[in-house]
């Protein structure tokens, strides 16, 4: 049986998949990212009977193409030799383009007895109504700040983790990563900055780390998190923070050079500082 932090429900009636025997061929594990979704879709892999025969995709530069699922429907065919059952598990299935997701249909359409697939999504609404309706969905939820200190139950989570993890243990696992916590610091140290030489050399280094892009969206609401904390503070200006940094978010999702937006807001940021 399973034994999972978070998400009860849903680990309940995985369980009493388990104790029936009476296995489906098809489940979507969907809800926030970074709740153990995955985990819990190689867990119930491994007790149903798959343990030693359970198959993980995963994207390629963002995409599942076509020819994986079409892999897929080859490898399926195959009895499973060492284990009751085959699983698959399709991690971040949101990202199957509309041609693999149409080859995914067709497995889905006449499975093998002895096969479960297992799709994992933090988006639902980009899958073909058509896979979905052929799944047993179980919908995850956010992790209470009460389990999310359980699953790292050595570590001194602060509230400010807290918050922006917002029940997330993918999202805390960020704050320990060096690179994360390098861009944050130097952000951090821009909020405030009075020397706009300071501040561009701030966003020089800032630029040098690989990750600032993909990352830049969680770094900003983190960075809200900490001005939010202080808006007792001279709250005029933190307001005015919290907006330039709204509004450079909304540039950075539009497709405004990505450097220049970083740019944008160091410059914005002095002039806020320094406004009599």
């Amino acid at each position: 049986m399973i034994s999972f932090i978070g998400n009860n429900q849903v680990v309940s009636e995985l369980n009493s998949i388990i104790s029936s025997g009476n296995i489906g061929h098809a489940y979507m594990f969907f809800g926030p990212e970074g709740v153990g979704k995955f985990l819990l879709a190689k867990e119930f892999s491994k007790e149903i009977g798959a343990s030693l025969d359970v198959s993980i995709i995963e994207p390629e530069n963002g995409l599942i193409k076509v020819d994986v699922i079409r892999a897929l429907s080859e490898n399926i065919m195959l009895k499973p030799t060492i284990s009751e059952r085959r699983a698959f598990i399709i991690n971040n299935a949101d990202t199957m383009n509309e041609s693999a997701q149409n080859a995914l249909l067709k497995i889905l359409e006449e499975p093998p007895a002895y096969a479960t697939i297992i799709l994992v999504t933090s988006n639902k609404e980009k899958i073909l109504v058509t896979i979905k309706s052929r799944c047993t969905i179980f919908n995850f939820k956010k992790l209470t700040d009460e389990e999310l200190q359980r699953v790292f139950p050595e570590e001194n989570i602060t509230k400010e983790m807290l918050d922006f993890s917002n029940g997330s243990a993918g999202k805390y696992l960020k704050l320990k990563n060096s690179n994360y916590a390098e861009s944050i610091a130097l952000l951090e140290g821009i909020i405030d900055g009075n020397d706009l030489l300071e501040q561009n050399r701030a966003i020089v280094s800032l630029k040098k780390n690989k990750t600032i892009k993909e990352d830049i969206d969680d770094i900003l609401d983190l960075l809200i998190i900490k001005i939010g904390n202080n808006l007792l503070k001279d709250s005029q200006k933190r307001i005015k923070q919290i907006e330039l940094i709204e509004e450079v978010r909304s540039n950075i999702k539009r497709n405004i050079n990505f450097e220049d937006s970083l740019d944008y807001l160091a410059i914005r940021l002095w002039e806020i500082n320094n406004k009599k």
